[in-house]
């Protein structure tokens, strides 16, 4: 089963980058984000999957694909 969290990031997160907006807003625990990075396509920016260490802007979409099979 997959369940989802995504967010549009607001000015205040522009220049950031996706760890913090999925720690920071979506209050994803480190040890999710550390697991989901093993799973391409767990973490993705505007539909692509990206490095938690991508810088974000303002406007783009931020998706945590929840993998509860691993």
């Amino acid at each position: 089963m997959r369940n989802k969290l995504e967010i549009t990031v607001c000015k205040d997160y522009d220049g950031r980058d996706v760890y913090c907006v999925l720690k920071h807003k979506l209050s994803v625990g480190e040890t999710q984000i550390r697991r989901a990075k093993k799973h391409i396509g767990s973490i993705l920016l505007n539909g692509e999957p990206v490095f938690t260490n991508h810088t974000v802007k303002a406007g783009d979409v931020v998706t945590f694909r929840i993998n509860n099979n691993s």
